[in-house]
C-alpha cells in the first residue's frame, strides 16, 4: 500500500512539514553512505553514538526504497536489542547538538506532533502487537505496507518512549476499531477475509 508514503508526503508536509529539515545533495548521500555503512554492523558492534545517530538523526523519506525498508528493518532490531534506550543519552551525539544548534523550525514530519497534526490515530503498543499476531507481519513489515509510524520521542520522565500512529483511512484501522469495540479476531472482517496471513506479501 505506497499509498500510506504518498499520503504522509503530502498531507503531513502540508499541514506541519513545511518548515521541516532541508538537506542538501551532499547531506543527503552523507546519510546514505552512513545508514549503509551502519546495516553492515550488529547491534552490539555499534557504539552509542552510532547506534543515536542512526536512530535519532536519520531522516528515513531522503532515503531511495531499498534502503529505507532496510533502516526500517534494521532500526527494529536496535530497538529489540534496547540501543534506543543506551543511545539516547550518548554523550557524543549531545556534543554534536549543542556545536550545531538546530534551527528553529515546526515539528519533523514524522514526529508525532505532525503527524496529529495531519490526522493520524495513536495506537497502544498492545494494539500493534496484535495487528502484528493477527496479520503476521513485523512492525517494520506493517510500516512498509500501511501507514503504521513508530516515533521514538523523549518523554515527561526524560525517558525514551515509542509511540505508534496510523492513518484513520488505512485498511488496518478498522481492525484497529473493532479490537477496542471488543472484537478480537481479525478473520471475518471486511477488510482481510480469508487473506489473513498474506497481507504482508500482496
Amino acid at each position: 500500500m505506497r499509498w500510506g508514503i504518498a499520503l504522509v508526503l503530502g498531507a503531513a508536509l502540508c499541514a506541519a512539514a513545511q518548515q521541516a529539515p532541508q538537506l542538501s545533495e551532499g547531506e543527503k548521500n552523507e546519510q546514505r553512505r552512513f545508514v549503509q555503512q551502519m546495516l553492515r554492523k550488529s547491534p552490539g558492534k555499534m557504539t552509542e553514538a552510532e547506534a543515536s545517530g542512526f536512530l535519532y538523526r536519520v531522516i528515513p523519506g531522503y532515503l531511495p526504497d531499498i534502503l529505507q525498508r532496510a533502516y526500517y528493518k534494521k532500526r527494529d532490531a536496535l530497538m529489540e536489542a534496547g540501543l534506543h534506550r543506551r543511545a539516547a543519552g550518548a554523550g557524543e551525539l549531545a556534543d554534536q547538538l549543542k556545536a550545531k544548534p538546530a534551527k528553529k523550525a515546526g515539528p519533523p514530519e514524522n514526529s508525532s506532533r505532525a503527524l496529529l497534526a495531519a490526522g493520524y490515530e495513536e495506537l497502544e503498543k498492545q494494539e500493534v502487537v496484535w495487528l502484528c499476531k493477527q496479520t503476521k507481519c513485523s512492525e517494520a513489515e506493517l510500516m512498509d505496507n500501511s501507514t503504521l509510524h513508530v516515533v521514538p520521542e523523549m518523554g515527561k520522565s526524560k525517558k525514551m518512549a515509542v509511540r505508534y500512529f496510523i492513518h484513520p483511512k488505512d485498511p488496518l484501522f478498522g481492525p484497529v476499531a473493532n479490537l477496542r469495540a471488543g472484537h478480537e479476531e481479525l478473520g471475518g472482517t471486511r477488510t482481510f477475509g480469508s487473506k489473513i496471513g498474506t497481507y504482508c506479501s500482496k
